[in-house]
């Protein structure tokens, strides 16, 4: 619970025979949500506000008792907004009603059957990618988002990682002639997933790093250009930089260095939704990242590999791994996080039965998580993907990380 006080930051004086631990319903293990005791316990205005074509939404009920009307209005429209999406009760020939329980063995070129909650759901099928030409990925859209999705220069949603260290997204020692690109990301562990909390570009002798934030009293962007908090930037390697400041409470900000000098229409976007941020290659061509190496692997074939450029690597797992930062990589970021290789990554533990275990908590829905998803998005891949990220946070505003 983000708004929750710990025991630490408590600035309250207790009566004799009370502390923290009295009133602390909500952080660590002492929040346990009775669904059916909060329903009990709702006013029938609430009810009937969250009954939407006959049908109590028991996560609206949660949103809004515990965020306020504001929040309980906006979630009331988001589910009403997509009411024309049926959601069936078998398996679908779109995107499955529940993403992949938990890794699979190694990427593949689209999620694999899983079962879960003892219900089994039906592959996506997407067409194969075997590119020959390179030339022919131009305009194609590359990059990795939120709770790590990486979608390969090939525009395949290839794999997620969830482990927690910097890793080397993509990188460029000739990039625009010799200025050299270097991309990194900073992801942070939260139980079995993780998430994108820093990005950081070199682009010659510049470094812009950006960082999401939850925290509500934080209104503007928040980044550092050449290791300067905020310092005023209006290019990133004598590319033009155009930041724009979101509002409302999702800090939807967005970082978008054109590259269209050099590489005419092509683009590199930082975006940040809450404490979650994504990095997009817009238009990428051959010309512009043919020869760049990292997680997003080769752009000419498409295929992930080791740093030797030999190794393909099927195991995201491995390829994660392979590519976390190394001191030969030159660090972009303006702090130290742990881990710092020689330490490995950190990865979840039991990730598949945590996960598991999560599930029959869940107050959002699957069929509400895949509705709000569907409604904004097309690429039945990336609905797959919010709809994952929604349920892995229980925050309905996660669909925005996958908007424009």
């Amino acid at each position: 619970m983000t708004w929750c006080i710990s025991e630490e930051e408590s600035h309250f004086a207790y009566e004799s025979g009370t502390n923290h631990g009295t009133f602390d319903n909500c952080t660590s293990d002492n929040f346990d949500l009775d669904i059916d005791d909060l329903l009990e316990n709702t006013e029938t205005d609430t009810i009937n506000k969250c009954t939407i074509d006959g049908v109590l939404d028991e996560g609206c009920v949660v949103e809004c008792e515990y965020l306020g009307d504001e929040a309980c209005d906006e979630y009331i429209e988001i589910i009403q907004d997509i009411e024309t999406v049926e959601i069936t009760e078998g398996p679908t020939s779109g995107p499955t009603s529940f993403p992949t329980s938990g890794p699979t063995s190694g990427p593949t070129s689209a999620p694999t059957k899983q079962t879960q909650l003892g219900t089994e759901f039906s592959d996506i099928t997407t067409p194969e990618t075997n590119v020959t030409n390179p030339d022919e990925i131009l305009e194609k859209d590359s990059g990795s988002r939120g709770d790590p999705h990486f979608k390969s220069w090939a525009g395949e949603h290839f794999f997620e990682y969830h482990g927690q260290c910097d890793l080397v997204l993509a990188m460029d020692s000739n990039f625009a002639d010799g200025l050299g690109l270097d991309v990194q990301i900073r992801t942070k562990l939260v139980r079995f997933w993780s998430y994108i909390k820093r990005a950081a570009i070199r682009i010659g002798d510049d470094i812009l790093e950006v960082e999401a934030s939850a925290d509500m009293s934080e209104t503007d962007p928040l980044y550092w250009f050449n290791f300067v908090h905020q310092r005023a930037v209006k290019t990133v390697g004598g590319f033009p930089l155009q930041i724009t400041k979101g509002t409302g409470r999702s800090h939807r900000h967005k970082f978008e260095i054109d590259l269209s000098s050099k590489y005419p229409g092509q683009k590199i976007i930082i975006a940040t939704t809450k404490e979650f941020v994504k990095v997009d290659f817009i238009n990428a061509s051959a010309e512009a990242f043919g020869n760049s190496v990292g997680m997003l692997g080769d752009f000419k074939t498409g295929k992930t590999y080791a740093r030797d450029q030999a190794t393909v690597i099927h195991d995201f797992i491995e390829l994660g791994n392979e590519w976390q930062v190394l001191p030969s990589d030159n660090m972009l970021f303006q702090d130290v996080s742990d881990p710092q290789f020689p330490k490995h990554c950190i990865l979840p533990e039991d990730p598949r039965g945590q996960r598991r275990r999560r599930l029959a908590e869940l107050t959002i829905t699957t069929g509400g998580a895949e509705a709000a998803c569907s409604k904004g998005l097309s690429d039945p891949l990336d609905i797959k993907d919010c709809v994952y990220d929604i349920l892995a946070t229980q925050d309905m505003d996660m669909v925005r990380a996958f908007q424009n």
